[in-house]
C-alpha cells in the first residue's frame, strides 16, 4: 500500500509460485500477479509451439491471450506445485492433444461420427497447420496431420485416444 500511496501510478509486478493468492494480491495493489509455475508452463508450451514451426506472431497471440485470462487454460492442464502423488487420482479434467497420423481411424470422418463427444469428453480445438480452431463444428472432417486437442478425465481420454486412432 505505501507504494500505492507514494505513486498511484507506479507498476507493482509481484512474483508467486502459483497464483492461489492472485485476487488477493491484487485486492492489496499488485498491477501484475506473475505466477512462476505457469509462466514456466508458458515458455515450455512457447518453445514447443516454435519448434513445431506455429509462427512467431501467433505464438505471441496466444501467450498474451493466456496471461490477459489469467492462465485459465492451463489450469486444466497444470496443477502447481500440490503434495499429490499421482495426477491421475485426481477428479480434474485434463487436456489431450492427439495428432493423427497417416492411418489414423479418424482421417476423412466428421467428428459427429467418431462419438468422441460424450458426456465425459469434448473436443475442445482442432489444429490443422497453422489455423487453431476451437469448439470445431461436428461436422468437421479431420486429416492427416491434425492436432485434435480433448478435454476430460485421464481414463476417458485414453478411450477417446483409441476411438480417433484405432477405431
Amino acid at each position: 500500500h505505501t507504494a500505492r500511496k507514494l505513486n498511484a501510478d507506479v507498476p507493482i509486478i509481484v512474483r508467486t509460485r502459483n497464483d492461489q493468492y492472485r485476487e488477493q494480491l491484487e485486492h492489496a495493489g499488485a498491477s501484475d500477479v506473475v505466477p512462476e509455475a505457469m509462466e514456466a508452463s508458458m515458455m515450455l508450451a512457447e518453445h514447443l509451439l516454435r519448434r513445431l514451426g506455429v509462427p512467431a506472431a501467433e505464438v505471441m497471440e496466444l501467450v498474451e491471450q493466456a496471461r490477459a485470462d489469467h492462465y485459465r487454460r492451463l489450469r486444466g492442464v497444470f496443477h502447481g506445485n500440490h503434495e499429490i502423488e499421482d495426477a491421475a487420482k485426481l477428479d480434474k479434467d485434463r487436456l489431450h492433444t492427439v495428432v493423427l497420423e497417416p492411418g489414423a481411424h479418424a482421417i476423412g470422418m466428421p467428428l459427429a461420427e467418431l462419438c468422441v463427444n460424450s458426456a465425459s469428453v469434448d473436443v475442445e480445438a482442432v489444429r490443422r497447420g497453422a489455423i487453431y480452431g476451437e469448439n470445431p463444428s461436428p461436422e468437421m472432417v479431420l486429416q492427416v496431420g491434425d492436432a485434435v486437442v480433448l478435454r476430460g478425465p485421464v481414463d476417458e481420454l485414453e478411450h477417446a485416444e483409441n476411438k480417433l486412432l484405432k477405431g
